[in-house]
């Protein structure tokens, strides 16, 4: 069984983001130091329907050294099914995406929206872990759909279906709407493995963000958008 704590210990990993991180950009990283890479969000039922683009998202290139296929969907058995079918296909982790806040996508109810869903979240993640073998189960969560609805703890409870397999939870963490969000104040949170990952535009933008992170565990680093800077916290 792959221990997820271990192979973050010390690594440069890079975030998991919905566009732009193609197998040549994840070449591109691995190049520059990248130990963990992440694939495109790929929406399991488009994998369901056969759809070569889709299927080109989960293509692991040849040296590339841990490599985890971040999986978008609704109903648990799709997502099972897809997160097999990425691990036949060399994938390293699979990744339930809760995070995503296009539009495109939650009004379909993949996404963020899912965080207004936590027994939804619960039952999707069982499927996957009781799907794939030996590889680790995350998810990537955010503070809550708005302030009112503000329940990553609860998403967290539903996601850690196994007590055991603390370090098989990937947490990610912000507002859904592209503002800054933090941890510090979700008490229920402080015990779990974070990873801070973030949106830069240059050197100097990313040290001061990283210093800024409160509890992370590890960084990681995602692209930058419409010329404003954007962190989430991310449990590895």
């Amino acid at each position: 069984v792959v221990n997820l704590r271990e192979v973050l210990t010390g690594a440069i990993v890079m975030a998991p983001m919905t566009k732009g991180s193609n197998l040549p950009y994840r070449r591109l990283c691995v190049e520059l130091g990248a130990r963990v890479t992440m694939s495109e969000m790929t929406v399991a039922r488009r994998l369901k329907q056969r759809r070569k683009g889709e299927f080109a998202l989960i293509r692991k290139f040849e040296d590339e050294p841990f490599f985890g296929v971040q999986l978008a969907g609704t109903n648990p058995e799709e997502v099972g099914w897809a997160a097999a079918l990425a691990e036949s296909r060399g994938a390293d982790l699979v990744d339930l995406n809760c995070g995503c806040p296009i539009d495109h996508f939650t009004h379909k109810g993949l996404g963020a929206s899912l965080g207004r869903q936590p027994q939804r979240i619960r039952r999707i993640v069982e499927s996957m872990k009781k799907s794939v073998g030996n590889i680790p189960v995350t998810a990537k969560l955010r503070l809550g759909w708005n302030d009112e609805m503000r329940n990553v703890e609860e998403q967290a409870r539903a996601v850690e279906v196994d007590p055991v397999a603390e370090f098989e939870v990937g947490l990610g963490l912000a507002d859904a709407r592209f503002e800054q969000g933090r941890v510090e104040g979700e008490e229920g949170l402080s015990r779990l493995h974070l990873i801070a990952h973030f949106h830069i535009h240059g050197f100097d933008a990313s040290r001061r963000e990283e210093g800024e992170l409160r509890g992370a565990k590890r960084n990681d680093l995602g692209g930058g958008r419409d010329g404003q800077q954007h962190r989430r916290e991310d449990h590895g």
